[in-house]
């Protein structure tokens, strides 16, 4: 049957739901492509059309369906939710037109776009250049790319994948680098006439964070000031192999972290270490290892304030 999950304090346009203790897909829903429509950050898979995943964006919340992945009888699910700007709009900053929901005050908005041939560039509505995008083709099994701030137009990360920032040597995999009103995409991505999501967040003054930091390989690591206590704190490696860590405030209330998701793996909930603590002001490292806090490798991240 369906089970109605509140609490949000708003009605979400992406929602980002795993279960904690088995071994099964992440699911990544959002109102652009609509409700049924279902991505997985642990996997190149095209987009799929599930009936039984989410069954409705609510004012509080959402609706799950009977899909074990987000509805397992018994079991312990997380979800991460954020509120964009309702229903897609047509946005022509671009070279081509892009159907765009954003939140500008948020720094968030989600773009869905139909390839083109080469490269191009679609608006993203938001005020400011975004700092990180999230970019899926929906019609093929390809890589999640991932640009972050600092990147060129050639380098990209993949969120199913624990590989470094890999660089191609020519040609363009992002079409350009992002602007305050585009986001740049190309033929690397997707085919012409294939569809293209892209999730884009930008740092907003005492709500958003993404950014980097050095590791020190040290128990004692980094600490990084964000401006505001964190509710969600998800880092990466680029310079080395690492595994995409998430962690939050629901999931464990205490300031010390133990537990974390892999956004590139169904791996359940997992708990080795302290590994993060959350502060008043930021976020530190709290262990040594590529993943989080090897001497020398640059980490992005991207951090959330309670809502």
């Amino acid at each position: 049957g369906t089970q109605a999950i509140t609490g949000a304090g708003f009605e979400p346009d992406f929602t980002w739901i795993k279960i904690r203790t088995l071994a099964y897909n992440h699911y990544l829903l959002d109102s652009v492509r609509g409700v049924t429509e279902v991505l997985q950050s642990n996997l190149p898979s095209a987009e799929s059309t599930q009936s039984t995943s989410l069954t409705s964006f609510d004012t509080n919340g959402f609706t799950v369906g009977s899909k074990l992945n987000v509805n397992a009888n018994t079991e312990d699910f997380v979800a991460w939710n954020w509120k964009a700007g309702g229903a897609a709009v047509s946005n022509t900053d671009g070279t081509i037109t892009s159907q765009v929901s954003a939140n500008v005050d948020a720094g968030f908005s989600i773009v869905s776009q139909v390839a083109s041939t080469g490269s191009w560039t679609v608006g993203h509505g938001l005020d400011v250049a975004p700092e990180i995008v999230f970019y899926k083709n929906l019609n093929a099994a390809n890589a999640w790319a991932v640009w972050v701030t600092g990147f060129t137009d050639r380098d990209t990360l993949y969120l199913n994948l624990t590989n470094a920032k890999t660089s191609v040597g020519s040609g363009t995999l992002h079409g350009s680098v992002p602007t305050s009103t585009t986001i740049g995409t190309s033929s690397w991505l997707a085919n012409s006439g294939a569809g293209v999501i892209a999730y884009c967040f930008h740092s907003v003054d005492g709500y958003s964070k993404i950014g980097s930091y050095v590791g020190n390989g040290s128990a004692t690591g980094p600490i990084i000031t964000l401006g505001f206590e964190p509710a969600f704190v998800m880092v990466k490696n680029t310079t080395g192999t690492g595994l995409w860590l998430m962690s939050d405030n629901k999931r464990q209330t205490a300031a010390t972290k133990t537990t974390y998701l892999q956004a590139q793996s169904t791996d359940a909930e997992y708990s080795p270490y302290t590994w993060i603590e959350y502060l008043s002001n930021g976020f530190q490292l709290k262990n040594t290892g590529s993943s989080l806090n090897t001497n020398g490798s640059t980490y992005i991240f991207m951090a959330f304030a309670a809502t």
